[in-house]
């Protein structure tokens, strides 16, 4: 899809993201989904943001200065300290908060998920689970009808298809 009028009128949306936080950034501005994506979620139209696509929900990133995010959360993103290897390219297990809202609904306490990424938000109101790769890192965020996973769920086995499952049934309106 090229043109933000191809999009019509998503029942949810999903922001995928590989690579660089500014060059993704560009590419949103440049085609015009910059602006679609803030009316999406202006709109309540349920969105999930992917690695970098849950990145780009914030304010900054060091990896790219100068670009700024969609800024739909307060926060930066900053490299990874104390790791002993990056990127992180492995799995890791989430430690999910009591209220960790309806992208976890079914999923056991400490779930395992795929990361890789070498830059993440450290803390934020709305997060909704953390991991620790030589520092803690916000894995997920959810505010209103806009969720985000530092992690790839499609990647991430059955407990991704679960959560990835769960994101569907909230686009279409189901109690879960």
């Amino acid at each position: 899809m090229n043109d933000p009028k191809d999009i019509g009128s998503p029942s949810g949306v999903v922001l995928p993201g590989v690579g660089d936080f500014g060059a993704c950034m560009e590419a949103l501005d440049e085609r015009g989904f910059k602006t679609l994506v803030l009316d999406l979620i202006g709109g309540k139209t349920p969105f999930l943001g992917v690695c970098v696509g849950m990145q780009m929900l914030f304010e900054y990133s060091e990896e790219s200065q100068g670009h700024t995010g969609l800024g739909v959360l307060p926060g930066t993103v900053r490299k990874i300290r104390n790791a002993r290897r990056l990127p992180q390219m492995q799995w890791n297990t989430l430690e999910l908060h009591k209220e960790s809202g309806e992208l976890y609904a079914g999923i056991d306490d400490k779930p395992w998920v795929y990361f890789v990424h070498s830059y993440a938000v450290t803390s934020s109101a709305f997060a909704t689970a953390y991991c620790d790769y030589g520092e803690r890192f916000v894995a997920s965020v959810q505010f209103a009808n806009v969720f985000g996973t530092q992690y790839h769920p499609e990647k991430s086995s059955k407990i991704g298809l679960s959560i990835l499952t769960n994101f569907v049934a909230i686009t279409e309106g189901r109690k879960l």
